[in-house]
């Protein structure tokens, strides 16, 4: 993992990730993955990207393979168990642009989240 972003949402997500690649197989596994998703929330956009570890920067990328829409309330509401990541789609409260073009990346994003996320 890269450092602790100095914004909000960035340290949210950081230590979130950190905490999923506690898991030692995972975080193997995640070393040889590359993308980059990007999160917009109804703060600002942030981006992860993975290619040989995990970075989280405060930003829109140029080009990201996944892009996320939600509100951080959304976020919250998963991590604690309110909703399940796939009942916030079913809602509209979580989109996810790239899914069809990247099917691969839509799991392993997933993957990563549902394990930082507690799901």
């Amino acid at each position: 993992m890269n450092e602790m972003p100095g914004d909000f949402v960035g340290a949210v997500f950081h230590s979130l990730l950190q905490r999923a690649l506690e898991n030692e197989e995972l975080a193997e596994e995640v070393k040889s993955w590359r993308m980059t998703a990007e999160i917009s929330t109804d703060y600002y956009p942030i981006s992860i990207d993975i290619d040989d570890g995990v970075a989280v920067t405060k930003g829109s990328p140029e080009s990201a393979t996944l892009r996320v829409k939600t509100s951080f309330k959304t976020v919250s509401d998963i991590a604690l168990g309110r909703v399940t990541p796939f009942g916030a789609i079913l809602r509209g409260r979580l989109k996810i642009g790239g899914m069809i073009r990247h099917p691969i990346s839509t799991v392993r994003f997933y993957r990563l989240m549902a394990a930082a996320l507690g799901v």
